[in-house]
This record gives structure tokens, sequence and C-alpha cells, in this order.
């Protein structure tokens, strides 16, 4: 089960008119058009079966915007860096990054899975928060996004995609 940083189901979270969460297989959503649901995506840390406590994770926040404009001036007001592509459908393994990152999706429906097996489906006018070091895979078809970053792309280290074994 997903839980966030608080402890509390994010199906709670989401309990509202017309809202649907499905936990443990993928965060999905129905509500009204335009209406804004923010989810807290996260998981407990256990090592051996020893808990490590929380670790914070995504937020995701569904119909928050509706061009790539407003997304561009969101990223310029924070004083990251942001680029705007099309992402080709792509599958990776599970790893990290050593920075942070807000992903606006455009069009299409990006999947993010985690290392617990939750999953976040994510479509048009959604914005994803995905802060430094929380482990997930990509297993998207393709889709449009514009991504923010926390460092310049040039100075980023690499791989950017860090492999598990190097998170500490």
């Amino acid at each position: 089960m997903i839980r966030n940083v608080s402890g509390s189901d994010p199906a709670a979270e989401m309990a509202a008119p017309g809202n649907r969460c499905e936990v443990g297989r993928a965060l999905t959503g129905t509500r009204s058009p335009g209406s804004r649901v923010g989810v807290r995506v996260g998981c407990r840390v256990v090592v051996d079966g020893i808990d490590k406590g929380a670790a914070v994770g995504f937020m995701l926040t569904e119909g928050y915007f509706s061009t790539e404009q407003e997304a561009l001036a969101e990223i310029a007001d924070r004083g990251w860096h942001s680029v705007a592509f099309d992402v080709p459908a792509e599958q990776n393994d599970l790893h990290w990054h050593d920075f942070d990152s807000v992903v606006f999706i455009v069009d299409g429906t990006a999947r993010v899975e985690f290392e617990d097996g939750s999953a976040m489906e994510c479509g048009a006018g959604a914005r994803i928060e995905a802060p430094s070091r929380v482990l997930h895979r990509e297993a998207s078809s393709a889709y449009r996004a514009v991504f923010g970053f926390s460092v310049d792309p040039a100075d980023m280290t690499q791989p950017v995609n860090k492999p598990v074994v190097e998170r500490t």
C-alpha cells in the first residue's frame, strides 16, 4: 500500500465526490473537468524487513495547467531550467536522480512506477513534483511534456538515471 509521509492513505486524500483511487496498482482518478486534486505518492523505506521510515514521494496535481506557456512561466518563476519535448515510449529500470524536477504533461499519459510496485498515471494538465532520490521507473507510451530542473541540464552528473545500487 502506498502511504504518504504523514502516514495517511492517498485513497483517503482523494476521497471526494467523483474521485476514485486504486492503491497498490495504479493511482487513477475520475473527477470533474478543471478540478485540482493533489496526491502525494511515496512509500515507507524497508530494508531487509526493517522499517527505515517514510520516503518523501512524488506529488501529482491533476488539472493544474492548460498550456505549455503556463508551465514554462512557472518553471521560470522558480529560477529553474526548462526543457519541452516529445518523450518517446519508454520502459526503463528503477533509478533515481540527484536533482529535483517538476514535470508538466502537455499531451498523452506518463506512467511512473515505484519500488513498491505502485504506479502513477498522469494525463494532460497534470503537474508532477519529483524530489531527488526517489526510486522510480518510467513505463509510458509516447507523450509531450515540459520539464523543469533544479540544476542546469549541462551540469547534471552522469548518468542522469542513477542505478539503485548507488543510492545510500
